[in-house]
């Protein structure tokens, strides 16, 4: 008989002192002393891992959720240290909080095999010895039964024990100290799942490539979608026919979502309602996605409970990322336990929005998040790091329990990201809905316009500003133009120069339409003023920026587009409120306006992200106003992939 061996740790590759490298179904869960690997733990290799002086539980565990067929769980064992009786391999429910089965072994050496919490059969003492090494092998049949079999290093069969096994599906397979014994000691090496025996059997070794080794029972695809339309309306999902690679998981059946007729994106919807434990829709691939991979959805909070609600994931544990919606209704991205980005931006509880995904980890190892609201406008950009390995599924819904917390998703999409441009710096990307207004959508972008590297021109930009375009004379703004593609631009910086008068010298206004005396009309504008009119009233800014519009307008286009950049000041000076009654403004305005698209950018939030501004502002300045060198070099990018993400190709 043939045995697949569906996933393997060997810790050949492993950095020796180190913890061993897991990913995708594996991980290492507990709080005492990790496993780290060591060369005196190896068996029939170079490397193995060990645990030394335990003073609480840590396991090595393997995702596979919702599983019914039967597996072996093997593993080399040496036991160092044991001060008394733990639980060696074990299998539990999702979140690890319940054992469904286990062996375990004593002090004096004896091995005992557990059904949930009662002993079904056990060796004589003396089996398992301090110092010597065992192969040891346990098949699990969920639901019928459990078989033990412990050999010597030479494959001589030393004891075999059987019994019952009640429950009929299992989440986590978990290596190592699962019970809290302080100054236990062991080693594991070769720790496999597999379909069936090893020892004796003609074994097929996952391919050597595919270092994680994950393929899954059930699992699709790397293109997927799912709707709701083909349910009859009040299904539950977790007793549904799901789509291939698909399952409806969770610990509790009365948290289930429910099929709705009122969906977000198409006739029907799902709906989970005031959960308190976590329920989930997981879609697990064929194979791990080792290049950048999209999941989109229809989301709706309906109501948010009273903790942070996880609507996406990947894997579980320590190693997945996370889209988390947090207590205030903002959003960020979480990189296993670590918040990479966060938004300033608040979703509305009660209102639709397109959330997009996108997962990328190889060499550029990070995630980013686009949400749309139902206009089609982009409310929000977020861009961190990832570093959680290939990605083995999606998750959607409440990852976590969330407190009575009801949502509802629509129209789940899995899939190759459209193209987007190369450079993004990891901001908050805000804009307002609402009228004409459109934030920067980047997908407009196509793959092209990525700034220092793109080879495609994309036309030119009438960029006219005060002194923060001015930048000390120094020509950085038509720099980071050029560099961008935006070829045949101009640019005019003038110091002091306010919206639309002529108070500091040649007026915005004029230099429009000496620009177009010369020939020069071009549909894409950036008009990045109002710094110098920071303590005007709204009626006074209304007036000027309409004064800005109408000229731009007044050319021979139908189709201007206007980027107009928010105000944004040093951190050291309190200007709240101007800037968010002028990006308020701005937002009112859009509306207004049929004869152009203005795009409103939130710069304040596009600035302060969370970065490290030391030296980026001008100390000597009082107002806040002005940046160094470094500070404008970040403006200027910030500013210049918000145009490259409007502008096409």
């Amino acid at each position: 008989m043939s045995t697949t061996v569906l996933s393997f740790l060997g810790f050949e590759d492993d950095t020796v002192g180190a913890p061993p490298g897991l990913a995708n179904r594996w991980s290492s869960y507990g709080t005492g002393r990790n496993f780290v690997v060591s060369t005196s733990a190896a068996v029939d290799s170079a490397q193995g891992v060990s645990l030394v002086d335990s003073t609480s539980l840590r396991r090595l565990q393997y995702s596979d959720p919702g599983e019914t067929e039967a597996r072996v769980l093997s593993c080399d064992l040496t036991l160092r240290a044991l001060p008394g009786q733990i639980n060696v391999v074990g299998v539990t429910t999702a979140n690890g909080s319940e054992s469904l089965a286990s062996w375990r072994v004593n002090a004096s050496g004896r091995v005992a095999l557990r059904d949930g919490t009662e002993a079904v059969d056990s060796s004589d003492a003396g089996l398992l010895e301090v110092g010597t090494t065992y192969r040891v092998e346990w098949r699990v049949e969920p639901g019928v039964s459990q078989t033990l079999r412990v050999y010597d290093t030479s494959d001589v069969l030393l004891d075999e024990l059987t019994g019952a096994m009640t429950a009929t599906s299992w989440s986590l397979a978990c290596f190592g100290l699962l019970t809290d014994v302080d100054g236990t000691s062991l080693d594991l090496d070769n720790v496999r799942v597999s379909d069936g025996w090893i020892v004796g059997e003609t074994v097929v070794d996952p391919d050597p490539d595919d270092t994680d080794n994950t393929p899954v029972k059930g699992g699709g695809p790397a293109t997927t979608s799912l709707t709701f339309q083909g349910f009859a309306v009040g299904t539950r999902l977790a007793s549904a026919t799901m789509p291939t690679g698909w399952k409806s998981e969770g610990n509790y059946a009365d948290d289930d979502f429910q099929v709705v007729s009122a969906g977000l994106a198409a006739g029907k919807g799902a709906r989970l309602s005031k959960a308190t434990h976590y329920r989930q829709l997981t879609y697990t691939f064929s194979q791990p996605q080792s290049d950048a991979i999209e999941l989109s959805a229809w989301l709706e909070l309906r109501s948010p409970g009273d903790v942070p609600v996880y609507p996406f994931g990947t894997a579980r544990g320590q190693q997945a990322a996370y889209v988390r919606i947090n207590t205030d209704r903002t959003l960020c991205l979480r990189d296993s336990s670590v918040t990479v980005a966060t938004t300033t931006w608040r979703l509305s509880v009660g209102r639709k929005y397109l959330f997009r995904w996108t997962v990328e980890p190889g060499t550029t190892a990070r995630q980013r998040l686009r949400v749309y609201d139902a206009s089609g406008a982009m409310v929000a950009h977020l861009v961190g790091a990832y570093t959680r390995g290939r990605v083995p599924r999606f998750r959607v819904g409440a990852l976590t329990a969330p407190d009575g917390a009801t949502l509802l998703v629509d129209s789940v999409k899995i899939g190759t990201p459209v193209a987007l441009p190369g450079v993004w710096t990891p901001v908050s990307w805000s804009g307002f809905s609402g009228g004409s207004l459109q934030t920067l959508t980047a997908s407009s972008a196509g793959s092209s316009g990525s700034s220092g590297s793109g080879t495609t021109d994309l036309g030119p930009i009438g960029f006219v500003g005060d002194s923060l375009t001015y930048q000390d004379d120094s020509d950085a703004v038509a720099e980071s133009l050029a560099d961008a593609r935006f070829l045949g631009s101009r640019v005019d910086g003038l110091i002091g120069r306010p919206i639309s008068a002529d108070t500091a010298g040649t007026s915005s206004l004029e230099v429009i339409s000496s620009w177009r005396d010369d020939g020069f009309d071009p549909r894409y504008w950036c008009v990045p003023l109002g710094a110098n009119e920071r303590n005007a009233t709204d009626s006074q800014w209304r007036t000027h920026i309409t004064e800005v519009l109408d000229a731009i307008a007044s050319g021979d286009r139908s189709d201007y587009v206007v980027l107009w950049p928010g105000l944004v000041f040093s951190p050291d000076v309190d200007m709240a409120d101007a800037v968010g009654r002028f990006n308020a403004l701005l937002d009112t305005i859009a509306g207004e306006r049929t004869d152009l698209t203005l795009l409103g950018y939130d710069m304040d939030a596009a600035i302060h992200d969370g970065r490290d501004e030391s030296g980026l502002w001008l100390s000597s300045d009082t107002t806040g106003r002005h940046m160094t060198a470094a500070g404008y070099a970040v403006r200027n990018q910030v500013v210049t992939a918000a145009l490259t993400a409007h502008v096409p190709a």
